[in-house]
Order: C-alpha cells, then sequence, then structure tokens
C-alpha cells in the first residue's frame, strides 16, 4: 500500500494485515510505503503540523497512526519476527535534491 496506513483506523489496517497474509504465497512480500512524519514525528515542529492534518484537513486517523503497532498487526496476521523488516528511506526526489534525511517508512513482511 501507498501512503494508506495513516488514513485507517486501526482495525482496518488489522484486516489488511490479515488478508495480505492470506493471500501470499510463501516467500511472498508485503510492503506498506507511508509518510515518516505522520507515523513518527521527529520534533515538536511536525507533530504539530500533523495534529492540524487531524483537525483541519480531515485526517482523523493520522493522530492514532503509530509505526510501532505496524510490527504488532504483521505478528498477530501470521508474519514471524525475525520476517518484519522496517526502512527508513528519503525519497526519489529528495535524493535528486542532495538530501539523506528520512522522509518515507517501508514496513515489510515475508511470508515464511
Amino acid at each position: 500500500s501507498h501512503i494508506l496506513m495513516h488514513e485507517i483506523p486501526n482495525v482496518a489496517k488489522q484486516r489488511i494485515f490479515n488478508e495480505s497474509y492470506r493471500l501470499l504465497k510463501t516467500g511472498g512480500i508485503m510492503v506498506h510505503l507511508d509518510s515518516l512524519s505522520f507515523l513518527s514525528p521527529p520534533n515538536l515542529a511536525v507533530r504539530y503540523f500533523r495534529d492540524t492534518e487531524v483537525y483541519y484537513n480531515c485526517e482523523p486517523f493520522v493522530a492514532c497512526a503509530n509505526l510501532e503497532d505496524l510490527n504488532s498487526f504483521a505478528l498477530e496476521a501470521g508474519f514471524a519476527p525475525q520476517n518484519c523488516h522496517t526502512y527508513q528511506v528519503s525519497g526519489y526526489y529528495s535524493q535528486q535534491q542532495g538530501s539523506t534525511r528520512p522522509k518515507w517508512l517501508a514496513f515489510c513482511g515475508v511470508k515464511g
């Protein structure tokens, strides 16, 4: 998925992880990409931006989006702990501008 995890409630996230696990063949990879600013604000200014999205931009689930929860959803769905990985990446356009600061979170699970 792409920038979906901050748009939906936790119960829907768990269903997506469950369905991802069910659909994958052994060795198949689940990847969820989302904004690191929404999932783990690095400072108070970014947290303020995230929180204003909740109130002024119809983003009701941004405030409960949490990157630590993604691992729990994966484990509950059946992914093994050693097959769950989190990557923080800067993204294509950031790299083109010379920035290496992570802006994206990619959560991956491999079905064992």
